[in-house]
């Protein structure tokens, strides 16, 4: 597979900043995270965490911030994948597929959703607004 970005999970520990420091852990997430994943893992079941927290991640071509440098982000894989992506928009976060990749990420720091690439079509209300 290639290199796709900080969110690659077969990519070397190391070869990308902070991502040797990845965490699957639930104890580095804010509480409204962790509140958004327990109603999630309730609602479909278990999820296999791929990454939590990732000190010092930042969002791949960019130099921003990623929200999971800030506890604040999950990356996780689920055979019911639809119903966790429904259920996320649910709850007003942020949530984000990614082209030839099964795994899901949601933020709580956002609110919107991009699906594969999507984002114009997925975009938050706030930001359509302003396209206007």
């Amino acid at each position: 597979m290639a290199f796709q970005g900080p969110w690659n999970v077969h990519a070397q520990p190391g070869a990308i900043k902070g991502y040797a420091k990845a965490s699957t852990g639930r104890a580095c997430l804010t509480g409204q995270t962790r509140a958004i994943l327990d109603r999630l893992e309730a609602r479909i079941g278990a999820v296999s965490i791929i990454s939590t927290c990732r000190p010092g991640a930042v969002i791949a071509g960019t130099r921003r911030p990623s929200f999971h440098r800030y506890g604040m982000a999950v990356d996780f894989k689920t055979r019911r994948k639809a119903e966790a992506i429904a259920f996320l928009r649910s709850q007003g976060v942020f949530v984000m597929t990614y082209c030839r990749m099964g795994h899901v990420h949601f933020n709580t720091g956002q609110r919107g959703a991009s699906f594969c690439g999507q984002r114009g079509l997925n975009a938050s209300a706030r930001k359509r607004g302003r396209r206007r």
